[in-house]
């Protein structure tokens, strides 16, 4: 006869979490720190489609990846991270199922939201409703304050908003870390080894968004170990029939990429895309450009 197996009991924090900004690191460090003080495991239970799709039948485009918010939020600490698929079975639970399924699954013992959390079908399930359920099963409730900056609510809608606007040093402000992309390195066209400085070009997820075209200067990790580089995000005009490409320069980097998966932190916005007559030029452009993203991350000690 099969042992049932034992679930440890849990502090945790539900959503989508995309972005893993400021004020979704509030709600994990409450967690984290809730879990320790109690000495329980604590755990973040998210999604790996965004509910929108499923709602409202659109595809919000992701400032996190499922691979990139695994990486943030278990850098934040958190002991286990736990990704569901949100479908529209899951949409039609009542909270008091959705919070009973939580606790069968994870042992949830304590649940940690912010103010405008709400879970359940119809998002019934608000604070008030969360507490008295929460009471029955033994599972505490605790809200958070909203984190603000400048006035405003902290959301993934207004880092999204800062993106579109071009705005990277707001929606790297709001978010807290710099804006994270993780892409594999895939065979390009190899123009940027013919002018002498080599790029990877990374397969980036269908729906990630992207800030827009342009140069950045950025940092890298590849396993263990960090770069400095520079970004280049858009169709290469100079060439004019390329697809738009991500494609990153290492500094001072020798060797072969392909297959390697490269965590892209997108520092500054340096310049625009533009077309130049020739190569030489957009080669003069891209050693001017290095230069500038040498000093943008020397001066800041980013490295």
């Amino acid at each position: 006869m099969s042992k049932k197996p034992v679930i440890i009991e849990k502090i945790g924090a539900i959503g989508v979490f995309d972005g893993v900004h400021l004020g979704h690191q509030a709600l994990i460090q409450e967690t984290v720190a809730q879990a320790k003080a109690r000495d329980l495991s604590s755990i973040i239970v998210t999604f790996d489609n965004h509910p929108d799709s499923v709602l409202y039948g659109e595809n919000i485009p992701l400032l996190t990846t499922p691979a990139e918010k695994k990486y943030l939020v278990k850098k934040a600490g958190v002991d286990l991270l736990m990704t569901l698929p949100f479908t529209h079975d899951v949409a039609t639970l009542s909270p008091h199922d959705f919070l009973l399924h939580m606790y069968g699954i994870t042992g949830l013992r304590g649940l940690v939201i912010g103010s405008d959390f709400a879970l359940g079908a119809g998002r019934r399930g608000n604070y008030p409703a969360l507490k008295k359920i929460g009471e029955e099963m033994g599972i505490e409730i605790t809200r958070l304050p909203a984190v603000q900056q400048n006035g405003q609510t902290i959301s993934s809608t207004l880092v999204r908003r800062a993106l579109i606007d071009g705005n990277l040093d707001k929606a790297n402000s709001l978010l807290g870390h710099p804006y994270l992309v993780i892409g594999q390195v895939e065979k390009g066209l190899q123009r940027g080894k013919t002018i002498g400085f080599p790029t990877a070009n990374l397969s980036i997820h269908p729906l990630k968004m992207l800030p827009p075209d342009g140069v950045y200067a950025v940092k890298v990790r590849i396993a263990e170990n960090q770069y400095l580089g520079i970004l280049n995000i858009g169709r290469r005009p100079t060439f004019k029939d390329s697809p738009r490409t991500f494609e990153v320069h290492l500094l001072d980097f020798t060797g072969n990429l392909y297959g390697c998966t490269l965590q892209t932190d997108i520092i500054k916005f340096i310049r625009s895309e533009q077309a130049f007559p020739d190569s030489l030029a957009l080669a003069r452009q891209i050693s001017s450009d290095i230069q500038v993203a040498r000093q943008i991350l020397y001066e800041d000690n980013l490295l």
